[in-house]
Protein backbone atom coordinates (compact mmCIF):
# COMPACT_ATOMS: atom_id res chain seq x y z
CA UNK A 1 0.00 0.00 0.00
CA UNK A 2 1.02 3.48 -0.65
CA UNK A 3 -0.08 4.16 3.28
CA UNK A 4 0.01 2.08 5.98
CA UNK A 5 -3.89 0.98 6.88
CA UNK A 6 -4.72 -0.21 9.89
CA UNK A 7 -5.64 -4.13 10.21
CA UNK A 8 -7.86 -5.90 13.31
CA UNK A 9 -7.85 -9.70 13.34
CA UNK A 10 -10.38 -10.91 15.38
CA UNK A 11 -9.62 -14.61 17.54
CA UNK A 12 -11.07 -17.00 19.83
CA UNK A 13 -8.79 -17.33 22.69
CA UNK A 14 -9.89 -21.09 23.52
CA UNK A 15 -8.18 -21.85 20.28
CA UNK A 16 -4.86 -19.91 20.82
CA UNK A 17 -3.07 -22.18 23.98
CA UNK A 18 -1.44 -20.46 26.62
CA UNK A 19 2.44 -21.61 26.78
CA UNK A 20 3.35 -22.47 30.90
CA UNK A 21 0.06 -20.25 31.43
CA UNK A 22 1.22 -16.77 29.52
CA UNK A 23 -1.26 -16.19 27.70
CA UNK A 24 -0.55 -12.98 28.15
CA UNK A 25 2.00 -13.07 25.09
CA UNK A 26 -0.73 -13.66 22.32
CA UNK A 27 0.92 -11.49 19.40
CA UNK A 28 -0.56 -11.07 15.82
CA UNK A 29 1.84 -13.07 13.43
CA UNK A 30 2.95 -12.48 9.73
CA UNK A 31 4.40 -15.54 7.23
CA UNK A 32 7.92 -14.94 5.89
CA UNK A 33 7.63 -16.44 2.56
CA UNK A 34 11.32 -15.98 1.96
CA UNK A 35 12.49 -17.18 5.57
CA UNK A 36 9.81 -19.69 5.75
CA UNK A 37 9.11 -18.69 9.45
CA UNK A 38 6.45 -16.84 10.93
CA UNK A 39 7.19 -13.39 12.69
CA UNK A 40 5.51 -10.77 15.21
CA UNK A 41 3.84 -8.27 13.69
CA UNK A 42 5.75 -5.23 15.00
CA UNK A 43 3.65 -2.32 16.94
CA UNK A 44 0.16 -4.86 16.95
CA UNK A 45 -1.80 -4.34 19.98
CA UNK A 46 -4.44 -6.15 21.66
CA UNK A 47 -7.79 -5.37 23.22
CA UNK A 48 -10.19 -8.03 24.15
CA UNK A 49 -10.42 -10.45 21.37
CA UNK A 50 -8.98 -9.01 18.55
CA UNK A 51 -5.19 -7.75 17.53
CA UNK A 52 -4.81 -4.36 15.39
CA UNK A 53 -2.07 -3.79 13.50
CA UNK A 54 -0.41 -0.92 11.04
CA UNK A 55 0.21 -2.83 7.87
CA UNK A 56 1.33 -1.75 4.03
CA UNK A 57 0.65 -4.92 2.47
CA UNK A 58 -1.64 -7.97 2.35
CA UNK A 59 0.10 -10.99 3.50
CA UNK A 60 -0.87 -14.27 5.20
CA UNK A 61 -1.86 -13.28 9.48
CA UNK A 62 -2.83 -15.48 12.50
CA UNK A 63 -2.60 -15.13 16.43
CA UNK A 64 -0.42 -17.27 18.30
CA UNK A 65 1.70 -17.10 21.74
CA UNK A 66 5.01 -15.41 21.15
CA UNK A 67 7.24 -18.21 22.82
CA UNK A 68 10.40 -16.40 23.02
CA UNK A 69 9.51 -14.69 26.32
CA UNK A 70 8.71 -17.87 27.62
CA UNK A 71 11.40 -18.87 29.92
CA UNK A 72 12.68 -21.87 29.83
CA UNK A 73 13.86 -23.59 33.34
CA UNK A 74 16.02 -26.35 35.18
CA UNK A 75 13.51 -28.14 37.00
CA UNK A 76 14.99 -31.43 37.98
CA UNK A 77 19.12 -32.19 38.05
CA UNK A 78 22.48 -30.68 38.91
CA UNK A 79 23.96 -31.36 35.59
CA UNK A 80 26.40 -34.37 37.43
CA UNK A 81 26.44 -38.06 36.27
CA UNK A 82 26.50 -39.71 39.46
CA UNK A 83 23.99 -40.44 41.90
CA UNK A 84 23.00 -38.61 44.57
CA UNK A 85 20.39 -38.57 47.03
CA UNK A 86 16.99 -38.57 45.72
CA UNK A 87 15.48 -37.48 48.46
CA UNK A 88 17.21 -33.98 48.13
CA UNK A 89 15.86 -30.71 46.40
CA UNK A 90 15.44 -31.79 42.84
CA UNK A 91 18.02 -29.14 41.46
CA UNK A 92 20.68 -30.61 43.92
CA UNK A 93 20.12 -34.31 43.01
CA UNK A 94 21.98 -35.18 39.94
CA UNK A 95 19.87 -37.61 37.36
CA UNK A 96 21.90 -39.70 35.85
CA UNK A 97 21.22 -40.09 31.86
CA UNK A 98 17.35 -38.70 32.10
CA UNK A 99 15.74 -40.53 29.46
CA UNK A 100 11.93 -40.29 29.47
CA UNK A 101 9.13 -38.09 30.64
CA UNK A 102 5.29 -39.01 31.19
CA UNK A 103 2.78 -36.98 32.83
CA UNK A 104 -0.47 -38.48 34.07
CA UNK A 105 -3.93 -37.79 33.99
CA UNK A 106 -3.87 -35.82 37.36
CA UNK A 107 -0.81 -33.37 35.61
CA UNK A 108 2.11 -35.34 37.92
CA UNK A 109 5.73 -35.35 36.24
CA UNK A 110 7.87 -38.12 36.23
CA UNK A 111 10.93 -38.90 34.93
CA UNK A 112 13.14 -42.17 33.96
CA UNK A 113 16.59 -42.27 34.17
CA UNK A 114 19.51 -44.99 33.48
CA UNK A 115 22.70 -45.02 35.32
CA UNK A 116 24.31 -48.08 32.99
CA UNK A 117 22.63 -51.14 34.90
CA UNK A 118 19.70 -49.79 36.69
CA UNK A 119 16.36 -47.86 35.39
CA UNK A 120 15.27 -45.84 37.71
CA UNK A 121 11.78 -44.19 37.73
CA UNK A 122 10.92 -40.69 40.27
CA UNK A 123 7.89 -38.12 40.83
CA UNK A 124 9.06 -34.54 40.66
CA UNK A 125 6.34 -32.48 42.59
CA UNK A 126 7.30 -29.23 42.93
CA UNK A 127 10.98 -29.13 44.32
CA UNK A 128 11.03 -32.46 44.87
CA UNK A 129 12.08 -36.12 43.47
CA UNK A 130 10.31 -38.77 44.96
CA UNK A 131 11.77 -42.43 43.93
CA UNK A 132 8.86 -44.66 42.27
CA UNK A 133 10.66 -47.59 41.66
CA UNK A 134 13.68 -49.54 39.76
CA UNK A 135 14.23 -52.48 37.29
CA UNK A 136 17.46 -54.18 36.15
CA UNK A 137 18.66 -52.80 32.76
CA UNK A 138 18.06 -50.23 30.34
CA UNK A 139 14.14 -49.67 30.25
CA UNK A 140 11.76 -48.06 27.24
CA UNK A 141 9.04 -45.83 27.19
CA UNK A 142 7.42 -44.49 30.34
CA UNK A 143 3.54 -44.65 31.37
CA UNK A 144 2.09 -43.86 34.78
CA UNK A 145 -1.23 -44.43 35.91
CA UNK A 146 -3.24 -41.42 38.25
CA UNK A 147 -2.86 -43.95 41.29
CA UNK A 148 1.51 -43.50 40.50
CA UNK A 149 1.48 -47.03 38.90
CA UNK A 150 4.55 -46.54 36.84
CA UNK A 151 5.06 -49.07 33.72
CA UNK A 152 8.18 -49.18 31.72
CA UNK A 153 9.63 -52.10 29.17
CA UNK A 154 12.35 -53.90 28.47
CA UNK A 155 14.49 -51.48 26.50
CA UNK A 156 17.96 -51.97 24.09
CA UNK A 157 19.58 -53.86 27.36
CA UNK A 158 16.80 -54.74 29.15
CA UNK A 159 16.87 -58.23 30.61
CA UNK A 160 14.49 -60.19 28.42
CA UNK A 161 14.87 -58.06 25.50
CA UNK A 162 16.71 -60.98 23.15
CA UNK A 163 13.71 -63.61 23.46
CA UNK A 164 10.44 -61.40 24.44
CA UNK A 165 9.18 -58.42 25.72
CA UNK A 166 7.83 -57.72 28.96
CA UNK A 167 6.25 -54.61 30.77
CA UNK A 168 7.55 -54.04 34.48
CA UNK A 169 5.22 -51.98 36.78
CA UNK A 170 6.38 -49.59 39.40
CA UNK A 171 5.23 -48.43 42.64
CA UNK A 172 5.65 -46.91 46.15
CA UNK A 173 9.48 -46.57 45.79
CA UNK A 174 9.77 -50.72 45.25
CA UNK A 175 11.66 -53.08 42.92
CA UNK A 176 9.75 -53.17 39.88
CA UNK A 177 7.46 -56.59 39.30
CA UNK A 178 6.95 -58.02 35.88
CA UNK A 179 2.87 -56.71 34.74
CA UNK A 180 2.39 -58.34 31.11
CA UNK A 181 4.37 -60.25 28.75
CA UNK A 182 6.61 -63.64 29.12
CA UNK A 183 9.33 -65.08 27.27
CA UNK A 184 8.66 -67.59 24.65
CA UNK A 185 5.21 -67.75 25.63
CA UNK A 186 2.62 -68.72 23.02
CA UNK A 187 -0.50 -66.95 24.62
CA UNK A 188 -1.01 -64.36 21.24
CA UNK A 189 -4.17 -62.39 21.99
CA UNK A 190 -6.59 -61.58 19.19
CA UNK A 191 -8.74 -58.89 18.59
CA UNK A 192 -11.93 -60.28 20.51
CA UNK A 193 -10.47 -62.95 22.94
CA UNK A 194 -7.67 -61.65 25.61
CA UNK A 195 -4.87 -63.52 27.56
CA UNK A 196 -4.04 -63.02 30.54
CA UNK A 197 -1.17 -60.71 30.80
CA UNK A 198 1.44 -62.33 32.78
CA UNK A 199 1.26 -64.96 29.41
CA UNK A 200 0.56 -62.66 26.49
CA UNK A 201 3.26 -62.90 23.58
CA UNK A 202 3.95 -59.20 23.14
CA UNK A 203 7.51 -59.82 20.99
CA UNK A 204 9.85 -56.77 22.00
CA UNK A 205 8.01 -53.54 23.08
CA UNK A 206 8.90 -50.33 21.72
CA UNK A 207 6.49 -47.99 22.60
CA UNK A 208 4.08 -47.06 25.27
CA UNK A 209 0.89 -45.09 25.86
CA UNK A 210 -1.97 -44.50 28.76
CA UNK A 211 -5.16 -43.96 29.05
CA UNK A 212 -5.77 -41.75 32.06
CA UNK A 213 -9.63 -42.42 31.99
CA UNK A 214 -9.83 -46.11 31.22
CA UNK A 215 -6.49 -47.15 32.68
CA UNK A 216 -5.82 -48.77 29.94
CA UNK A 217 -2.42 -49.61 28.76
CA UNK A 218 -1.78 -49.87 24.83
CA UNK A 219 1.66 -51.07 23.99
CA UNK A 220 3.56 -51.19 20.52
CA UNK A 221 4.84 -55.23 20.35
CA UNK A 222 5.01 -57.31 17.74
CA UNK A 223 1.52 -55.65 17.43
CA UNK A 224 -0.53 -52.92 18.60
CA UNK A 225 -1.85 -54.16 22.06
CA UNK A 226 -4.14 -52.90 25.12
CA UNK A 227 -3.59 -54.11 28.63
CA UNK A 228 -6.59 -53.40 30.78
CA UNK A 229 -6.53 -52.96 34.68
CA UNK A 230 -8.28 -56.18 35.10
CA UNK A 231 -5.02 -57.90 33.49
CA UNK A 232 -5.62 -59.19 30.38
CA UNK A 233 -4.20 -58.13 27.29
CA UNK A 234 -6.07 -58.49 23.51
CA UNK A 235 -4.73 -56.87 20.34
CA UNK A 236 -5.86 -52.76 19.56
CA UNK A 237 -6.44 -53.30 16.18
CA UNK A 238 -6.51 -56.65 13.70
CA UNK A 239 -3.58 -57.91 12.57
CA UNK A 240 -1.36 -55.17 11.78
CA UNK A 241 2.60 -55.28 11.79
CA UNK A 242 4.26 -51.64 13.59
CA UNK A 243 6.76 -49.76 11.27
Amino acid sequence: FSSPVSLTVPFDPTLVPAVRGQAANIRLFTFDSASGLWAPVAGATQAGDTLTAQVSHLTIFLAGVLVANVLVQTVAGNGAATATNPSLDALATSLPNPEWTAVNGAGQVFISTYDGSTTRVFELAGTKLTLVGSMPGRGAGLAVNNLKEAFVSDGPSGPLVSTGGRIWKMFGGNPATPYAGHIGDTAVPSVTSAVPAPNAQLGVVRGLALDPLTGELFVIGSQYFVVSPSGTVRLAVGSFTPP
